[in-house]
């Protein structure tokens, strides 16, 4: 599934071959890996009919007038290359780098926490795991939880395990949090989730002790 990345406009310009062109970025110029990055594609004097580019990193389709989608294929730069319809022929009008990134391995949360101690009060009220990529990454772009199964231990005796579906605590789990108390364990781990490209191997695991 792909899921568009739109980009929105910070004009930068050039004049190479004596002929001004403009393609809108985002993100400081950065494309993702994995997703359509929507490129728009101007030069004065030209026919938006009559713009192509090419890159030496991956896809550039246009889609249509102004418009291209591009997904690299390396997470390295990557050159877009301009160029017009001009009797016949294609005609270079110039160049840009772009900067191509993955989209970073999205992990597992409870209350914006990764495993490591969690005060009781607060882990009582939660709700479910989630997916979270970080927060410096700002793509709107999200990874769902669909299972996972959850064991509560005191004094390293298990007093109530579940497997869910979904990203949600059971009704039964959550009645199970009243009984927990300070140095008690919560083990969440087989956490699968689906987003585009799938789930990273090994992401699966949370560990709180209560305090």
């Amino acid at each position: 599934m792909k899921i568009p990345f739109f980009v929105f406009l910070i004009l930068l310009s050039a004049n190479l071959f004596a002929q001004s062109f403009v393609i809108s970025a985002d993100k400081m110029n950065i494309a993702y890996i994995g997703i359509d990055n929507p490129l728009s594609i101007v030069s004065d004097n030209c026919s938006c009919k009559d713009l192509f580019a090419t890159t030496d990193n991956g896809t550039l389709i246009k889609k249509d007038s102004c418009h291209f989608l591009y997904e690299p294929s390396q997470a390295e730069k990557a050159t877009i290359i301009i160029q017009k319809k001009q009797n016949g022929k294609l005609v270079k009008i110039g160049e840009q780098v772009l900067r191509c990134k993955r989209i970073p391995d999205p992990y597992p949360v409870v209350g914006n926490r990764h495993s490591g101690s969690f005060p009781l009060a607060q882990f009582k009220v939660q709700q479910g795991v989630v997916m979270t990529f970080g927060e410096s990454f700002d793509l709107d772009f999200k990874a769902i939880v669909i299972s996972f199964k959850i064991t509560l231990l005191s004094n390293n005796q298990v007093f109530h395990t579940q497997e869910t579906n979904g990203n949600r605590f059971t009704s039964n789990t959550i009645v199970a949090f009243s009984q927990l108390k300070t140095g008690d364990i919560v083990a969440i781990e087989g956490i699968k989730c689906i987003r585009s490209g799938g789930c990273p191997k090994g992401a699966g695991t949370l560990t709180f002790v209560m305090r």
